[in-house]
């Protein structure tokens, strides 16, 4: 039992040690010094200033992500026949051309 109460307590003063420290200051100043430094490490990242690894992979992943957008645009084809034509840019979708559109339209 006295093992258990001392292994308690030595776990008490150890999440009492990683308490963060006692304010010295105003309470609304403290908050408001703390906002406006996690408003500058924000924009320091975003402008690229800090964090220069994560600026690179948004970067990388914006670009990606472009091109996954891109591949979802109709390959359309301005003429009758779509066959002889060679792809005007690179998609996932079907081509399609005049008839195509005409058909629609029909429709």
């Amino acid at each position: 039992m006295c093992k258990a109460v001392e292994s308690e307590l030595l776990k008490c003063v150890t999440e009492l040690g990683e308490l963060p420290p006692l304010l010295t200051k105003e309470p609304s100043t403290e908050i408001m010094l703390r906002i406006s430094a996690f408003s500058k490490d924000i924009k320091d990242t975003v402008l690229g200033r800090n964090h220069y690894d994560f600026v690179q992979a948004n970067r990388a992943r914006y670009t990606r992500f472009k091109s996954d957008i891109e591949m979802t645009a109709p390959d359309f084809r301005p003429f009758e026949d779509i066959s002889s034509s060679s792809p005007l840019l690179h998609s996932l979708t079907q081509p399609r051309g005049l008839l195509d559109v005409r058909t629609v339209i029909k429709e």
